[in-house]
């Protein structure tokens, strides 16, 4: 199992090593998130011999070619649980809300262009999720504090103050791991432990 890694060259061996050890501690890599496009590209050609080192931690790589990420499942993992990694970190409303625009604008961009990220600014996600929510407002610290989770599991990703409307957001191809069953699932979930839930405070500026 080990003898193809120590045919590689010295440099590729610490290529190799640089970048499993970036997939295992981040859980994905993704061809458009700054930084990873090194490590996913140099993974996707060792395909084989990663696969053989995690099979031997019954860890399964997924590789998505079309939309350009990798993630790591155990194996045995059912792509079609309801209770996916994603999944159960959403827990409010404003995260959900915030994630169904977010994705909508990312799906019309890859109908429109076929492209499998997009960009959008504060200001606009501000104005899309009060026209979606019947004119409720966002305040700027609630934004920030789903931007910031979002960014976290690599969802997004930003540079600048999350302070300013003109801050842009790039919406990462990962948010395609949550379908629109997976979505279904997430709001049955928060209607069925709503009196679990804090209450968002609508009205916050």
């Amino acid at each position: 199992m080990f003898q193809p890694f120590y045919e590689l060259s010295n440099p590729d061996q610490i290529r190799f090593r640089r970048a499993l050890q970036r997939l295992i501690i981040t859980g994905s890599l993704q061809s458009t998130y700054p930084g990873d496009l090194e490590d996913y590209e140099f993974i996707s050609q060792m395909r084989n011999l990663v696969e053989e080192w995690l099979f031997m931690a019954d860890i399964r790589l997924f590789i998505d070619d079309e939309y350009g990420f990798m993630r790591l499942e155990e194996i045995g993992y059912e792509d079609n649980s309801n209770q996916s990694y994603l999944q159960v970190q959403i827990g409010t409303r404003d995260e959900l809300a915030i994630l169904m625009i977010l994705r909508g604008a990312l799906e019309e961009e890859r109908a429109h262009s076929g492209a499998a990220f997009y960009r959008i600014t504060i200001g606009d996600l501000r104005s899309l999720y009060e026209s979606k929510m019947n004119r409720m407002r966002l305040s700027a610290s609630r934004i920030k504090k789903v931007l910031i989770k979002f960014r976290k599991l690599h969802l997004i990703h930003y540079r600048g103050s999350l302070d300013e409307s003109d801050t842009s957001i790039l919406i990462l191809p990962l948010m395609f791991m949550l379908t629109p069953e997976k979505i279904k699932a997430i709001q049955q979930n928060l209607a069925s432990q709503k009196a679990s839930i804090p209450e968002e405070n609508e009205g916050e500026e």
